[in-house]
């Protein structure tokens, strides 16, 4: 018991202790204001300047999922389309199994790019007049959503809460395990 009773050794101890409180709580409040930023991913961003809350990405997934499954419903009929349709239900599945926000944005820029690819073939082929304007109602939903989602202030809020953190947060932010919230 000599040994708690040197003053170096209570000096040390407290310093210690002091210092561990101090990043177990800069790491709590790291990874509490990573999980509030993320749900805004799925409650929407509040826009101070407009003062309203803009919908969430998730809810613009959801819409467009919905009208890529009505568009390869209907496309896949076409011998022509069934493949390309095919691959786009593949990836619309991949979407909509993803956990994480950074998984999400990689199979939506994927699924992306195989809706363009679809939807320039149906241009090209011959559908019946029925048909054509739903494929035109489709994609108009689709490219609404995906235009939300690419103007979306959700990447840009999270860029910014990471740019205004303070000096000292940051430089404590590479000695802890805290994560940053993810970006689409």
């Amino acid at each position: 018991m000599a040994f708690f009773r040197n003053r170096k050794t209570a000096v040390f101890i407290t310093v210690f202790v002091i210092v561990a409180a101090t990043l177990f709580g800069v790491n709590r409040s790291l990874n509490q204001f990573a999980r509030d930023t993320e749900a805004m991913f799925y409650d929407g961003v509040y826009i101070e300047g407009a003062g309203y809350t803009q919908p969430g990405i998730a809810a613009q997934i959801d819409r467009y999922t919905d009208a890529t499954l009505g568009l390869t419903t209907l496309l896949i009929n076409y011998p022509e389309l069934h493949d390309a349709a095919e691959v786009v239900l593949e990836q619309r599945r991949v979407l909509i199994g993803a956990e994480s926000i950074a998984e999400k944005g990689i199979a939506f820029r994927l699924l992306s790019g195989n809706v363009y690819n679809l939807a320039q073939a149906a241009a090209k082929a011959d559908l019946r007049q029925r048909d054509i304007e739903d494929v035109s109602y489709y994609t108009a939903t689709i490219d609404g959503a995906e235009a939300f989602i690419r103007d979306s202030a959700y990447n840009h809020t999270v860029s910014k809460l990471l740019n205004e953190q303070i000096f000292i947060t940051r430089i404590l932010r590479r000695f802890l395990p805290a994560r940053d919230p993810e970006t689409f």
